[in-house]
């Protein structure tokens, strides 16, 4: 298993932020926790525009300290502005719909798709 993020209650490493700890059975199921989860994963990412993200995350070594501590019984202070950005986050994210994704999807093919054609066309043209 790829450890990418660690336990908001025992501090261990776990796969994706979303799992149940296999060491100490939490599973992250509000919106809170979920944004806590996220902000001690790799994956702390959030849209920044339309055009990309902004990486907010820790390093694994970091995270790494930070389960050390948290299984040594001492609380992580999660700051206040970045959990209310994951929490928007986890929030779009639970909002999105299939209409949107392929929206997306056609927004960031269609300038890709106009090239491969321009190019057919000037190929054949000939």
């Amino acid at each position: 298993m790829k450890y990418t993020s660690i336990c908001i209650k025992c501090g261990q490493s776990k796969g994706f932020f979303r799992r149940q700890c296999i060491s100490c059975g939490f599973q992250p199921a509000s919106q809170l926790d979920l944004a806590k989860s996220l902000m001690l994963s790799t994956n702390f990412e959030i849209q920044s525009n339309e055009f990309g993200n902004e990486y907010l995350g820790k390093t694994w070594n970091e995270l790494q300290k930070i389960g050390q501590h948290i299984g040594c019984g001492e609380p992580y202070e999660f700051d206040p502005d970045l959990l209310e950005k994951a929490r928007q986050q986890i929030e779009s994210i639970e909002q999105l719909t299939p209409r949107m994704v392929l929206k997306s999807v056609v927004l960031w093919l269609s300038p890709v798709m106009l090239m491969i054609v321009v190019v057919l066309y000037l190929a054949f043209r000939s």
